[in-house]
């Protein structure tokens, strides 16, 4: 599991995560229609380390760790004690 992930696909899984929290199971048409651009190749990494669980072209669910990165990032923790 690669836990870097860029700055882009950041803001893809954080699109991500708002649509799966409002019940929908996005594909990467829609979030390329979302954010403007195509979105193909974030989505493709963010799955191949392990960040998203995808089925063909549509994001199913985040993987725990993207859960909790994206609490953090949501909350503003950044590890310190």
């Amino acid at each position: 599991m690669e836990f870097r992930i860029t700055a882009g696909e950041e803001a893809v899984l954080l699109l991500i995560a708002s649509r799966l929290d409002a019940g929908d199971t996005p594909t990467v048409e829609e979030l390329s229609a979302a954010v403007g651009r195509d979105v193909r190749v974030e989505v493709a990494s963010l799955s191949q380390k392990g960040w998203i669980g995808v089925r063909g072209d549509t994001v199913l669910a985040l993987s725990p760790m993207a859960l909790q990165a994206v609490r953090n990032l949501r909350f503003g923790y950044r590890g310190e004690v």
